[in-house]
């Protein structure tokens, strides 16, 4: 994100960093420390960057309600198993 934002420094009008994110915070290059999260907003509110995250998955996420809620024991008697 950094070097996106870099990139972006002198463009005029509104700048966007579009982030495709698998959620570990793993630098590409593996040289030097890590970026913080909060570096990282307090850099793009400094430089008036918006960013916006999409998350992926490799594989479908499926929440269930704990057990005991009222939505999991409705689903039980539905025969969801969810």
């Amino acid at each position: 994100m950094g070097l996106a934002m870099t990139a972006l420094r002198h463009q005029p009008g509104r700048r966007v960093v579009l982030v495709f994110t698998d959620g570990k915070n793993e630098p590409v290059n593996f040289r030097g420390p890590k970026p913080k999260f909060k570096d990282i907003v307090k850099r793009a509110e400094h430089e008036d960057v918006m960013v916006y995250a999409i998350g992926l998955a490799s594989s479908p996420v499926f929440v269930s309600p704990p057990r005991g809620s009222t939505s999991a024991k409705r689903d039980e008697r539905r025969g969801s198993g969810c």
